[in-house]
């Protein structure tokens, strides 16, 4: 009786740790929206991919002349047509490394220590942070001064949110608030984030601060007819002939970027192959100055690795348990198939005899 009572206990504590961590692992991996811009995008049964490409200092100089050459190889492989660009099935965006600055109200002579994006694109489709005021910069409404401000930027140049419209300096050149942003409250995000004042700028318009507008990010969300099309797309952009279902480390490391599907990027198998490859993890190849939103979801995947070795661990221990206690059953068990044979070899003789 002892026996089955501490079975129970065992039974209902490891199923309910089971149920939390399944439960925590989903609410992490759904919790960082920039990597699952897929999810919100797809439509019915289309499925898609998000793709970002990583740039190093030493290719970060092409900027839009490789955008362009990465928007005309994508077009041609999915078959768009340069006069159907408008209603393109596909969307992408791209932004700079964080550039500091000094900014201040444009009738005001102190400064505020601030961190410029450049963006172009739909880069607020992939990054959907929330709006405190105003709106954010649009790919068809893009103006050469236009700004989005985050809070703690608006906090400090005119200690209020509510600035849509006002106008602000980065040294000699005037920009116009269009909208306030709150940047994400997830954990790995704040902490990368680290309460910096951070201004999004046209990419185009960062000529008019700094001579080191480089290019580090270069996303894109394709539509997806077999697993790893759009990321192989991009491989064979660099390397070539790589259009098939297989992905292999070892060619990643041939090419002179870094190319990252976010799209399944927190999925059980996923996070179980970061896991086979944890050794590897951190090795650099190339030099790159990743993204605060990058580094959040690296941060998020490791964290998302040891709560997968938990619920492997827990859910492990539950079928050992359950497999032991089948064992013992089988073995202590009063029926017997050799007893039923003979049962019924003895009947089936008896009656042919009789």
């Amino acid at each position: 009786m002892l026996r089955k009572k501490k079975l129970l206990i065992f039974y209902l504590a490891a199923g309910f740790l089971a149920a939390v961590l399944f439960w925590l692992y989903a609410h992490l991996s759904a919790a960082m929206p920039a990597q699952n811009t897929a999810d919100r995008w797809a439509a019915g049964s289309e499925r898609f991919s998000q793709i970002s490409v990583f740039f190093p200092a030493d290719l970060a100089d092409a900027g839009t002349e490789t955008v362009s050459s990465l928007e005309a190889y994508i077009n041609e492989m999915i078959g768009v047509k340069a006069e159907d660009s408008e209603s393109r099935p596909w969307v992408d965006a791209y932004s700079s490394a964080e550039i500091p600055v000094q900014a201040a109200k444009y009738d005001d002579s102190d400064t505020v220590q601030a961190n410029v994006i450049g963006v172009s694109g739909d880069y607020f489709l992939f990054h959907p942070l929330e709006l405190a005021d105003g709106s954010y910069l649009y790919q068809d409404a893009l103006r050469r001064n236009s700004a989005v401000l985050d809070e703690n930027a608006a906090w400090s140049i005119f200690f209020s949110l509510d600035v849509t419209g006002m106008r602000f300096k980065i040294g000699e050149k005037e920009f116009v608030v269009q909208g306030v942003v709150r940047e994400d409250d997830q954990k790995e995000t704040q902490e990368m984030c680290s309460g910096d004042a951070r201004i999004y700028l046209p990419y185009d318009a960062l000529s008019d601060i700094t001579d080191d507008a480089a290019l580090l990010c270069y996303e894109v969300l394709i539509p997806a007819p077999i697993r790893h099309y759009a990321r192989n797309l991009l491989l064979d952009y660099y390397r070539g002939d790589c259009l098939d279902e297989t992905k292999s480390a070892e060619t990643d490391g041939k090419i002179p970027v870094e190319i990252v599907d976010n799209t399944e990027r927190f999925s059980y198998a996923s996070v179980f192959q970061h896991l086979l490859q944890y050794r590897q993890c951190g090795i650099a190849t190339r030099a790159i100055a990743y993204p605060y939103w990058e580094n959040a979801a690296r941060m998020l995947l490791n964290r998302l690795s040891l709560i997968l070795v938990l619920i492997l661990l827990v859910t492990g221990s539950l079928i050992g348990v359950t497999a032991r206690l089948l064992i013992r059953k089988y073995r202590n068990r009063t029926f017997h198939l050799k007893s039923l044979t003979d049962k019924l070899i003895v009947r089936f003789t008896y009656k042919n005899s009789v």
